[in-house]
């Protein structure tokens, strides 16, 4: 892959996911291969903080927007509030809240939700009942309102926090990444 790269003039490499993101940079080093990588969501950020004239389709703005940081984008990539600091330069009008933390991680975290299904399940399930018990109305929401999102930067968080959402609360809330939340609204 080195000798493919370096043919291509390959720089840069974007991760989409905060959980890959850790082990590119690992496959990176091991083999010598000298490329600056970059989350996405760093990467957007910094191509249009300066830009004060996002075109946003205002019908497809969610009233509210819940989000919740990785594990690994807080304690690898160090970036805990690129999520919230990147929604709001798309969505000005719309109320971003953060889901609590839980003990640091919501049990997905790879594959381990697979090898311990029942710790997994306790750290995603003590995130939710927290989330829940701050914001009790989600309880009585119609399953077809598409104003209110879940947003993440990591697939696996967010397949496995709605899963418990969906057991234990009956609740069907949308889950989006944060790349494609974005760019379904310019």
């Amino acid at each position: 892959i080195k000798d493919l790269l370096q043919k291509k003039n390959i720089s840069h490499v974007l991760t989409i996911d905060t959980g890959c993101h850790p082990e590119i940079l690992k496959q990176l080093e091991e083999n010598d291969i000298n490329l600056k990588i970059i989350n996405i969501e760093q990467y957007i950020y910094s191509v249009l903080k300066d830009s004060h004239s996002l075109l946003l389709k205002k019908s497809h703005a969610p009233q509210t927007i819940f989000t919740y940081t990785p594990c690994s984008q807080r304690e690898q990539l160090k970036i805990p509030n690129i999520t919230k600091d990147l929604l709001s330069m798309f969505f000005q009008n719309t109320s971003i809240k953060q889901i609590p933390k839980g003990y640091g991680c919501c049990g997905a975290a790879g594959r381990y939700m697979l090898d311990h299904p029942n710790t997994a399940e306790k750290l995603a399930k003590q995130i939710c009942d927290e989330f829940i018990e701050k914001n009790p109305e989600l309880l009585n929401q119609d399953p077809a309102n598409n104003n209110i999102i879940f947003c993440t930067g990591n697939i696996g968080c967010a397949l496995h926090l709605r899963d418990v959402l969906y057991r234990e609360y009956k609740i069907n809330i949308a889950i989006k990444l944060i790349l494609m939340l974005c760019f379904n609204c310019i």
